[in-house]
């Protein structure tokens, strides 16, 4: 099973930016833990955030292929630090790789995946988490009890404007 676990982990790694795609990484599993090999089969001391994100999403892409129930992958911040190519590798590799995504996103990862919200055949549904008092745009005051907002346009524009605002 190991190996089998191992192809279906580097079929997953194959598509994904700063790992298979432009890195040409594979994956294996060792007592050690993920170890990753260029193309050239050296084995790497050290990788990326974003390859050891893509080994992440591959090996609990592969473990989904046995299950025999489905349950929603939950991500908290599947972005962060990352730049605009793993944003565009994540929408179209992540969500469609599990029946079901919910990932838990800051403002600057919504920047970067804006667009595809937009679309309608990605099924997308957007929930702003914030406080009652806030004013959208700025994302303060800090004060006001957590609520859930269903406003699309209030995700997208939560504080839009914060770098065009100084102090509180």
């Amino acid at each position: 099973m190991s190996r089998d676990l191992e192809e279906k982990m580097n079929n997953s790694l194959r598509g994904m930016v700063g790992a298979g795609l432009d890195g040409g990484l594979t994956l294996k599993i060792s007592d050690k833990g993920f170890q990753y090999f260029n193309p050239n089969g050296d084995l790497q001391e050290g990788v990326n955030m974003a390859a050891e994100l893509g080994g992440s999403y591959a090996f609990i892409s592969a473990l989904y292929e046995y299950a025999e129930v489905s349950i929603p992958l939950v991500l908290d911040t599947p972005l962060a630090g990352f730049g605009k190519g793993m944003a565009a590798s994540w929408t179209s590799l992540v969500p469609q790789t599990f029946d079901q995504v919910i990932p838990l996103i800051n403002s600057l990862e919504m920047e970067s995946l804006k667009g595809w919200f937009d679309v309608p055949e990605n099924n997308v549904g957007c929930y702003l988490i914030r406080r009652e008092d806030e004013f959208i745009r700025q994302g303060k005051p800090q004060t006001g009890t957590m609520i859930l907002d269903l406003n699309i346009d209030n995700f997208m524009q939560y504080e839009a404007d914060v770098n065009m605002t100084r102090g509180d």
